[in-house]
């Protein structure tokens, strides 16, 4: 039996598909077989680990017989080659990396694959499939799999055999039969070889390990449901982004100001997709709520959104994650200490290194572009923007060039500290400040009933637009009722707006 899951209409899911092809053709039974279990997802996530894309995903477990003739001598334990006869087949893991730049934007160093992207110059293809495959190791591990032992490939889809280096190598050209890859696996693998009767065979792992990386979540199809549409549709409205911020985003910082339930990340959200859509754009979008990361990121699973250096897309990321995969370039946080525990002390360093010099905005410029797959964006998009600490605001802005990023900034939404001052940051960058008053979050009699109360309780300043597109909601009694049966009761003050900081002052003030 075979299954492909995964996007349609992507370079990926073709090239699932034609693994699943190849072994359609050398075993013309194996999708009715009850022993063949075979499982390739393409365009996979794996949220949480340094690489979250996965090309495509190949875990197979064959029944007993199954073999082909090697299309190369193949060296066993000895190192000495060998041309099989047979090489019997029992599992494969692979994960695998699909590139379909032409010869141009090509570069072979030895059998090192290094591509030419619009953003980033050339990249370590080979490397980058090495970390695919670290990151599907460390998620098998942690979705309770015992170690596999894991092959990594490269499908170039626009180039012939001949265009290749010579064997042996990791590496396929755009067709391949089943031969041409399990041969390929063998190379880069250790398989067992008996000289004498000139066969052999090739495991990843044993039947039951196999079996546990079947079952885990990355073969499990995501069904939206009522509410997961209702977003997909908000995000993926083409007019539902001002086509004035659309404009402003990269040439001016951004700043969407409004207070719960006026819509800023859900904005945020439907400019990074426009900016894709439109210009094949890679946003990095950063949040500290980690419910909300949670949703945002099913939200683009659902609608197939990537986030690779070749085709853009979103990144969705806590801020801790990539503050500490900074930290952890730099030196700051070993990797056998736990981030949570040093992320504090690591970032008190990094600050200093920054104050006194021994880091500056150009040293880490040159981490960005040394590592572009993982700091390489158009666009830095930041929810909860008012409740950033200092630090991480600077190490942000030092990362990224102001003009690139777009902030949501909650009113009255403070959680983790005192108001962030994201203004002085991005100085000398002029940001454009758009204030969300309507609120979209409340039906209208709500939205009206908060703003008597907050009149009532003395809080002036507080107040939100009812959305005529939210009818109904609670009734609202007059306000005087409001402050008859708040009487007696401890009143609120009004902000004094003197003991506040200069930015913040001339925000509320307008």
């Amino acid at each position: 039996m075979i299954e492909v899951f995964g996007s349609e209409d992507t370079e990926e899911r073709r090239v699932a598909d034609a693994v699943a092809d190849a072994f359609r053709r050398q075993w013309p039974d194996i999708d009715v077989s009850d022993s063949d279990h075979v499982r390739i997802v393409s365009n996979a996530k794996i949220y949480g680990y340094e690489v979250q894309d996965l090309d495509v995903v190949v875990i197979a477990r064959f029944g007993s017989g199954r073999s082909f003739t090697p299309r190369r001598a193949l060296r066993g334990e000895d190192h000495n080659p060998v041309v099989l006869r047979r090489l019997f087949v029992n599992s494969i893991a692979l994960v695998i990396e699909v590139k379909a730049h032409d010869q141009r934007r090509v570069r072979f160093d030895g059998t090192v694959v290094r591509v030419r992207y619009a953003r980033g110059g050339w990249h370590d293809a080979t490397e980058q499939n090495v970390k695919q495959l670290h990151s599907l190791k460390a998620y098998l591990v942690d979705s309770g799999v015992e170690p596999l032992w894991l092959s990594g490939l490269l499908v170039m889809t626009s180039l012939e055999a001949s265009d290749l280096p010579s064997a042996p190598h990791n590496i396929l050209p755009s067709r391949f039969g089943a031969a041409d890859l399990l041969t390929t696996v063998a190379e880069i693998s250790s398989p067992r070889i008996d000289s004498e009767h000139r066969q052999g065979s090739l495991s990843s792992g044993s039947a039951y390990r196999i079996d546990a990386a079947l079952s885990t979540s990355i073969f499990r199809t995501i069904t939206p449901s009522a509410i997961d549409r209702r977003r997909m549709d908000r995000i993926a409205a083409r007019e539902a982004a001002s086509e004035r911020w659309r404009g402003l985003l990269g040439e001016i910082p951004l700043i969407l100001r409004g207070r719960g339930g006026t819509g800023k990340t859900v904005i945020l959200l439907q400019l990074a997709y426009q900016a894709y859509r439109d210009a094949g754009s890679r946003t990095l979008f950063l949040t500290y709520n980690l419910a909300l990361l949670a949703d945002v990121r099913r939200t683009m699973a659902l609608l197939g959104i990537p986030s690779t250096l070749e085709t853009g897309g979103i990144r969705v990321d806590s801020v801790m994650s990539f503050v500490g995969r900074l930290l952890s370039r730099l030196g700051l946080i070993p990797g056998s200490e736990d981030l949570i525990d040093a992320y504090e002390e690591a970032s008190g360093q990094l600050r200093t290194m920054l104050a006194d010099g021994s880091v500056n905005a150009h040293d880490l410029r040159e981490l960005l572009d040394g590592d572009p797959e993982l700091f390489g964006y158009d666009h830095v998009m930041v929810d909860e923007a008012q409740d950033w600490p200092e630090l991480e605001i600077e190490i942000l802005c030092k990362l990224f060039e102001p003009r690139s990023i777009a902030i949501a900034d909650g009113l009255d939404q403070l959680v983790r500290g005192r108001y962030a001052d994201w203004r002085a940051s991005l100085a000398p960058a002029k940001a454009h400040v758009e204030l969300l008053r309507r609120s979209l979050r409340m039906k209208r009699n709500l939205a009206r009933f908060s703003n008597a109360f907050a009149q009532a309780l003395g809080l002036a300043s507080w107040q939100v637009e009812p959305s005529r597109d939210a009818p109904g909601g609670l009734a609202c009694r007059p306000v005087s009722g409001l402050r008859e049966g708040l009487a007696g009761r401890p009143r609120s003050k009004e902000i004094d707006l003197a003991r506040l900081e200069p930015a913040r002052r001339e925000d509320l003030l307008g």
